[in-house]
């Protein structure tokens, strides 16, 4: 096995991924132990990128992961066996033909024996819906064997990810990946020979783990029926933080609850008239075309102009910069654009992964290639050479700018719309709209706050957790723009 390509496409693809998201925010890792023969099951909503996500988070350099058998063809086979990958046969892949997959579990036990570490993506696929697929059982079957095949000595942690995604074919979003307590079969199922102990069945035994690490996956995960229930989930949330920041782990479990809140309480009319008027929120927001954060505070039209010039002046000072970044790079974004389109790429899933891998392995390449014999031509090796190594640090610069560019360019014409409506007299429509939406806001804290009695909200959002005079304070205007990326 090439460890060294392992390595180096692990390097190139992380600088890759660190790139694409504005912040990988990861949770648990001390779950996952630092050697040993290990197994992380994650759930799977990106095809190409979990796998990448997983080997970064996980603090290992030493995986390898199951993959399904079609991918391992030609070139491409190759290269995956190389980088450690061990391919899978699928029921859905030999349709009326008889699945083996001996050669599966004989690999994973060898990675095992190394004292080495196996990704496991168990829901069989990708996909891209709004709640944890049905695990399968090939994990549990694969842990069990290990301890039969090593006498009952050495029972494998099966540690549970999760992979919460903000918008995953977004360039500069957010993701969480998390890790869970592992799931561990008990050695004293099997004997000293490697047998079952009488009274535990093997199917028995696989079937009760698998639906605990079912459990502890949906623990780390968001999960609702559809996605209007989803978007309706988001708005509550904008809603309920009402303008703090929160971290990622934090947002992620204010998702949760308001998820398990909506999807527990079907039958709940109180809650159910909540639903309804934060979907009448949410359509009147959509109507007048207006962000939410606008009207976390009862802003006045002093405090509005201020903050318009203030980011129109900031947009001004940093649009140029961003702007010669953008010609560079103007190849990479055209080509990854076209190449990701719906008419190319049909799914989701791919969509991302097409943009990293037109940029990293085609496109800038490519780009900084040319920059380099450009620069040679009229300027000399050596100063060429330093432009060379001082790309990636402008690389980097000009994605935050053009991130902070887009994000307040977007805000700009919302609140002009905002401020004109305030200078032709609708000053006291908008204060009844924000009034009605401070009473929502207390109609959700007060639901969650029934829901779950016995849970503490974030730090961020406690008022206890506040000093004295902080208590008080008005939320900015635009407070939450980062919050209003998710979906």
């Amino acid at each position: 096995m090439l460890r060294p390509l392992y390595w180096f496409f692990h390097k190139i693809l992380t600088v890759a991924v660190l790139t694409f998201f504005s912040t990988i925010e990861v949770v648990g890792r001390e779950f996952v132990p630092r050697s040993g023969p290990v197994i992380i099951c994650s759930n799977h909503p990106n095809m190409a990128l979990d796998p990448i996500l997983v080997a970064y988070s996980c603090g290992r350099d030493d995986g390898h992961f199951w993959a399904m058998a079609p991918l391992f063809k030609g070139f491409k086979g190759t290269l995956l066996r190389s980088l450690g990958a061990i391919p899978v046969q699928r029921r859905e892949d030999n349709v009326g033909k008889e699945v083996n997959n001996t050669s599966l579990f004989s690999s994973s036990f060898d990675v095992l024996d190394r004292k080495a570490c196996v990704f496991i993506f168990p829901e069989g696929k990708s996909y891209t819906d709004t709640k944890l697929q049905p695990i399968r059982t090939g994990t549990l079957r694969l842990a069990l064997e290990y301890l039969q095949k090593t006498k009952g000595i050495e029972s494998v942690p099966i540690v549970p990810c999760g992979i919460s995604y903000a918008k995953k074919d977004k360039f500069r979003s957010q993701v969480l990946v998390q890790f869970g307590k592992a799931v561990m079969i008990p050695n004293e199922v099997v004997t000293a020979e490697g047998e079952m102990v009488q009274g535990y069945d093997e199917h028995q035994v696989v079937s009760e783990y698998t639906q605990l690490l079912s459990k502890r996956m949906r623990h780390l995960t968001v999960n609702v029926n559809d996605w209007d229930t989803m978007r309706l989930v988001a708005t509550t949330r904008r809603l309920y933080i009402n303008g703090r920041h929160l971290e990622l782990q934090d947002w992620l479990t204010v998702t949760r609850r308001i998820a398990k809140m909506y999807e527990g309480k079907l039958d709940n009319p109180e809650i159910q008239t909540l639903k309804k008027d934060i979907a009448a929120y949410q359509e009147t927001l959509d109507t007048l075309t207006f962000r939410d954060s606008f009207f976390t505070a009862d802003v006045n039209k002093r405090e509005l102009t201020r903050t318009l010039l203030f980011r129109l002046v900031v947009l001004l000072c940093i649009l140029p910069f961003a702007v010669v970044g953008s010609v560079l790079y103007a190849p990479v974004y055209a080509l990854a654009k076209y190449i990701s389109s719906e008419k190319v790429t049909k799914d989701t899933e791919s969509r991302t992964m097409v943009k990293i891998g037109v940029s990293v392995f085609l496109t800038i390449p490519l780009t900084y290639t040319f920059v380099f014999l450009t620069s040679a031509y009229f300027l000399g090796f050596y100063p060429a050479l330093s432009i060379l190594i001082c790309l990636p640090i402008f690389s980097l610069a000009h994605a935050v700018l053009l991130e902070r560019s887009i994000l307040y360019g977007k805000s700009i014409v919302p609140m002009v719309r905002l401020l004109g409506l305030k200078l032709l007299g609708f000053t006291a429509t908008l204060k009844k709209f924000g009034k009605d939406r401070a009473v929502l806001v207390e109609r959700i804290q007060k639901a969650l706050r029934d829901a779950f009695p016995d849970k503490k909200p974030p730090r961020a959002l406690s008022m206890s957790s506040l000093p004295d005079n902080a208590k008080q304070r008005k939320p900015r205007l635009g407070a939450y723009d980062r919050d209003e990326h998710f979906i």
